[in-house]
């Protein structure tokens, strides 16, 4: 049986960190990306666990994720990448250690990402693709039952009718626990609103006869 102590040796810090990272590699599902007006660390990304802890990835981890995920950072949410702790990275001329990209999801095989990091030095990133497939977008979300969807459907059957809801705004609703199937749509498609008739269409126009 694993006894992981990962969790007792983070740093107090407000982003994810070199040494959070010593002895393991760490997957990071990606849940948001933010763009801030800041020189050093203009790029944080937020990824399921991080409990606000995010990744500032720096200029050349972020030239490997444009190059290879593009540079619309939109498209990176739902992505997944694989960081480790590069004890080689210096910094003022000492040896500090830094995140380094060894992974990502939605490539389809083995890159390589060169670039200067400075102008005596060029490197080669090799970046392997993650086989967990996507993780996010294959996991499947739950469907409506249809006791549970038919148990609701005359309440729906009667807002649809009277106006006081459409087809379109009830799916979305439904759509945040679960998905409906196409026969479902088809049959809150089938509803129509009912137009308001006036007292002479209802009692005719004699009420005498």
């Amino acid at each position: 049986m694993t006894l992981d102590i990962s969790h007792t040796i983070l740093t107090k810090s407000d982003q994810l960190n070199a040494d959070d990272l010593i002895g393991n590699n760490m997957i990071l599902n990606v849940t948001g990306v933010k763009l801030l007006n800041s020189d050093d660390q203009p790029i944080v990304i937020d990824y399921e666990g991080g409990e606000g802890r995010p990744y500032k990835p720096c200029k050349s981890m972020r030239k490997v994720l444009a190059g290879l995920w593009g540079v619309d950072a939109n498209q990176w949410i739902g992505r997944t990448m694989s960081v480790y702790n590069d004890p080689n990275v210096k910094w003022s001329g000492k040896e500090v250690g830094g995140i380094r990209i060894c992974g990502l999801s939605h490539i389809d095989k083995t890159k390589s990402v060169s670039m200067n990091e400075s102008k005596h030095k060029k490197t080669t990133y090799i970046i392997e693709p993650l086989k967990i497939e996507q993780r996010t977008e294959q996991k499947q979300r739950a469907v409506w039952p249809d006791d549970k969807f038919n148990a609701q459907f005359d309440k729906m059957k009667t807002a649809i009718e009277t106006g006081k809801s459409t087809v379109d705004s009830i799916v979305t609703f439904l759509q945040k626990t679960a998905d409906l199937t196409q026969s479902q749509i088809d049959k809150l498609n089938s509803v129509k609103l009912i137009e308001q008739q006036s007292d002479d269409d209802f009692f005719g126009d004699n009420p005498d006869e």
